[in-house]
């Protein structure tokens, strides 16, 4: 028969297992890279860590949630951390279907007017240094204002990416979260893995 002593730690343990469990939920978790659209930073099939804490956020119209005669409409998301910023690379609920997950790369932010001329990103009429981008298109666009709780995202690879060019701006709300560095990759003699994102 178990002593109290060893039921105790039994129950201890377990409890801190579950704390840890909780935690990581809550803080992590792992996102699998679809498609070519953020190559090279990115590649099919690669595994990465999200970090879903950088982009804590709260939205003003959960007040529904817990004051149900209250009718409070609102769009708006505040991050008490840290919110999205340019160039910053991004996980986020597709806008036209929520059941799937994007991965891309914020080029502007609430407020910013954004344009493409054959190929290369102004914003507020400012053309931007992208270090990133190894595989660019000729294309050009219209000029796209960002609203506000909004984030206007592309692909790395422009030229194999389906992003705010195609389908307009992300909704603060849709952001998950960062990934932070590579858990996997195909490429077997990628000195990037376990590398972190800039």
């Amino acid at each position: 028969m178990p002593s109290r002593i060893m039921i105790r730690e039994i129950f201890e343990t377990f409890i801190v297992v579950m704390l840890v469990f909780l935690a990581l939920q809550i803080t992590v978790r792992t996102y699998q890279v679809e498609g070519y659209s953020m190559a090279p930073t990115m590649d099919h099939t690669d595994y990465v860590l999200v970090n879903k804490i950088v982009y804590t956020k709260f939205e003003k119209n959960v007040i529904n949630n817990f004051l149900p005669f209250i009718d409070f409409e609102s769009k708006e998301v505040m991050f008490p951390f840290h919110s999205p910023q340019r160039g910053e690379i991004v996980v986020f609920k597709y806008p036209q279907d929520e059941t799937r997950e994007f991965v891309k790369r914020v080029v502007g932010i609430p407020g910013d007017l954004v344009e493409i001329k054959e190929g290369y990103v102004y914003v507020n009429g400012e053309k931007i240094t992208e270090e990133y981008v190894s595989y660019r298109d000729t294309d050009s666009t219209r000029k796209f204002k960002v609203g506000p709780y909004a984030y206007f995202v592309l692909g790395d690879n422009r030229i194999s990416s389906n992003d705010s060019r195609d389908w307009g701006v992300v909704p603060a709300r849709n952001i998950v979260g960062k990934p932070w560095f590579t858990l996997w990759s195909s490429k077997t003699s990628n000195s990037g893995i376990f590398s972190f994102f800039r």
